[in-house]
């Protein structure tokens, strides 16, 4: 399932562009509904669905019902970001470079800080994901567990022979 539709990738990006990077034929897609609904834009858009999930999914802190359950300015930015990587991937797939465009390339890196725990999506319940915690042990449960360091008895007494063990 993809996160963003053909419509929104051409509401995000000139449909000029994305005509000529679509088309194999050497002409361009000039009808909207024919380049929402083409192969490789469906293609790069599930490519790029799929993106999104290997990242977001590290660690467990979202599953894709999460993603896709999201509403208003979250769904937005998730449409965003599945727009920039797919068209990063057309024009990949042309051979051509993204780095005249600086939006494909912050969404590539808002998807490796969401991987690391730095950033995450306005889910209410994953909204501290990002933050670590820690935890410290009561010393009464230290004291109740067999470690070696309440073993006194533990290591044995040395004992010496003529200077040797």
């Amino acid at each position: 399932m993809s996160y963003a539709t053909g419509s929104n990738l051409a509401s995000r990006y000139d449909a000029r562009l994305l005509g000529d990077l679509c088309q194999d034929a050497g002409d361009r897609i000039s009808d909207l509904p024919v380049l929402v609904s083409n192969p490789n834009v469906l293609q790069a858009l599930e490519d790029a669905s799929g993106m999104i999930n290997s990242a977001a999914l590290v660690g467990h802190r979202y599953t894709v019902k999460n993603l896709t359950d999201m509403t208003g300015e979250g769904a937005a930015f998730l449409q965003r970001i599945a727009c920039d990587l797919a068209f990063a991937f057309l024009r990949q797939r042309r051979g051509y470079d993204i780095d005249q465009y600086p939006t494909v390339k912050e969404s590539f890196r808002f998807l490796d800080r969401l991987r690391l725990g730095e950033r995450v999506f306005d889910i209410e319940a994953n909204e501290a994901a990002g933050n670590p915690t820690t935890y410290q042990i009561p010393s009464y449960v230290i004291l109740q567990q067999p470690l070696v360091t309440n073993n006194n008895r533990f290591w044995p007494n040395k004992r010496f022979l003529n200077g040797s063990w």
